[in-house]
């Protein structure tokens, strides 16, 4: 499995219900709609009450988690060329310019490695 993650900042001036509200009404949608290939989209929206902050920081540096999960490199690859489509590129630029700081937007890949810590409930 391949996941892609995106650190998202909102945009400046915008509450946190309003960036909440927005991501899920209509940014969550419209990636889902363009990007059948992934198998999971899953936003972690950060509660700035129990953050640790940066040193020096006087602000989150994020508002937001993204994920979008991959079951085959194929699906990943199908991704990245579905994303170059000038046509879902200008959707998914005009949309971001709504609800984030889309300069700030940090994107990456990882390889996930889990220690199970009890059982689950």
């Amino acid at each position: 499995m391949i996941k892609l993650m995106n650190l998202v900042k909102a945009r400046k001036g915008m509450s946190r219900k309003e960036f909440t509200d927005y991501y899920e009404s209509k940014h969550a949608p419209l990636a889902t709609q363009v990007f059948p290939m992934a198998w999971t989209y899953r936003r972690n929206y950060i509660d700035p009450e129990d953050a640790r902050l940066p040193v020096g920081a006087t602000e989150l540096p994020y508002d937001a988690m993204a994920e979008l999960y991959f079951r085959t490199e194929t699906d990943y690859r199908a991704f990245l060329v579905a994303r170059s489509r000038p046509d879902i590129h200008a959707a998914l630029v005009a949309d971001n310019s709504h609800f984030m700081q889309f300069d700030k937007l940090c994107s990456f890949t990882v390889t996930v490695k889990e220690s199970p810590i009890g059982e689950p409930d």
